[in-house]
């Protein structure tokens, strides 16, 4: 069963998704690594554990290109309001559970940012997953 979503989009499962946050010039700004200030407080100033790209996707695609990923590869998907996506693995790695939160922010109506971050689990395991599976998914990468 499909229903309007919040851009007046067909969604499965008559769930209706939150409108993502928008994005003003400080926001993009600060979203650059060139204005990150973390190398100030730690020495590790590129975080292995984080990125963002973009995608003109629409934004009930992106959450249902991410879901479908996450079904193949067998990970529990948990939706919050707002643009946010938790995945969950079920099975152990080297370093435990691997879990990736999804952020999603709209720029303009077909233009976001997406925010990966890996919460726990594998690093290696995180990048794959992102590389392979979930940027291939939203072709449209800017």
């Amino acid at each position: 069963m499909f229903s309007e979503g919040s851009f007046g989009e067909k969604i499965k499962d008559s769930i209706y998704l939150a409108k993502p946050d928008n994005l003003n010039a400080f926001d993009i700004i600060s979203l650059s690594p060139g204005f990150d200030l973390s190398g100030l407080f730690n020495d590790d100033a590129i975080d292995e554990n984080e990125t963002r790209f973009m995608s003109k996707k629409s934004f009930s695609t992106i959450v249902m290109k991410v879901e479908e990923i996450a079904k193949t590869l067998k990970f529990k998907v948990m939706k919050n309001n707002g643009g946010f996506i938790n995945l969950e693995g079920v099975k152990d790695g080297k370093n435990g559970v691997l879990e990736i939160d999804f952020e999603i922010f709209v720029i303009s109506h077909d233009v976001h940012i997406i925010k990966a971050k890996r919460l726990g689990g594998d690093r290696v395991g995180f990048w794959e997953i992102l590389n392979e599976h979930i940027r291939p998914a939203l072709m449209d990468i800017v």
